[in-house]
């Protein structure tokens, strides 16, 4: 008798993933798997919100979660619909929830920006900007920078979150973008 092997976790993504804290005031954590290699997540402790964006990958080991904000988060898949936190991981374990959770942030992300899109450095996404006088604000430095050092991108750190507009989802610069000084990405 041949025994039937239950599906991956990992199986038709994007997928949200969450724990159940076990008390008032104890870490809520909402993970969201993409397709296309990127994570986002949410922490809730209290009544505070803190958002990391990054590259997740399946191991021999499990899931790796590599972010900005947080060290690497590892999980074990435990078929059908659940990662078990492995030690070091903070949130516990999460399960597979029913409706996709769109985690929109707003994440601090670092990438090449060339005057039409934003290439976020860990994950090599891009995304157009969308409208905001943070994100205008931006175009109009680049443009000047552009035009004085002949420069064809520049690194930029931004406080931003994703948003669909027009059909498509774009990267909605919140707060005054930090031109850096260093040529590449960093890592």
């Amino acid at each position: 008798m041949q025994q039937q092997q239950q599906p991956s976790p990992l199986a038709q993504l994007p997928a949200t993933f969450a724990n159940t804290p076990g008390c008032e005031g104890c870490l809520g954590l909402t993970l969201t798997l993409r397709p296309d290699g990127a994570y986002l997540v949410r922490e809730r402790l209290g009544g505070s919100e803190f958002y990391d964006f990054g590259r997740w990958r399946e191991g021999s080991d499990g899931l790796l979660l590599e972010g900005g904000r947080d060290a690497p988060r590892r999980y074990a898949l435990q078929p059908p619909d659940t990662l078990d936190s492995l030690a070091g991981t903070q949130g516990g374990n999460l399960r597979r929830q029913p409706q996709l959770e769109t985690l929109r942030g707003p994440f601090r992300v670092v990438g090449r920006y060339d005057g039409a899109a934003f290439r976020e450095c860990r994950t090599g996404l891009a995304w157009p900007l969308g409208e905001s006088r943070p994100g205008e604000r931006l175009k109009e430095q680049f443009e000047e920078m552009r035009a004085s050092k002949k420069l064809l991108e520049t690194l930029v750190a931004v406080d931003g979150r994703f948003e669909a507009q027009a059909g498509r989802e774009v990267l909605v610069v919140q707060r005054p973008a930090t031109l850096l000084t260093g040529e590449r990405c960093p890592g």
